[in-house]
């Protein structure tokens, strides 16, 4: 895996996430691209930049599903 390659990755996995109101879930952006939590692991070892491009897409599902809960869009028991 190159850098400019983990760049465009981490590019489309900040934009789903902050921007798809479907991100409910980091494994769903993985998933579709059949991407294994090994890899993912690695990759966060290895490049920095992907490591803290997964943190904001964990930070901006969590957002998401937290303020869907309080506003009651979503079961409140997904954020537990």
């Amino acid at each position: 895996m190159t850098n400019k390659a983990i760049g465009k990755i981490c590019e489309e996995l900040c934009d789903w996430a902050i921007n798809d109101p479907e991100a409910l879930k980091v494994t769903l952006f993985f998933n579709d691209r059949g991407i294994t939590w090994d890899v993912i692991d690695d990759w966060r070892k290895k490049f920095p930049k992907f490591d803290a491009a997964y943190k904001v897409a964990l930070q901006a599902i969590g957002d998401r599903r937290e303020i869907g809960a309080i506003k009651r869009g979503l079961d409140s028991n997904i954020v537990k």
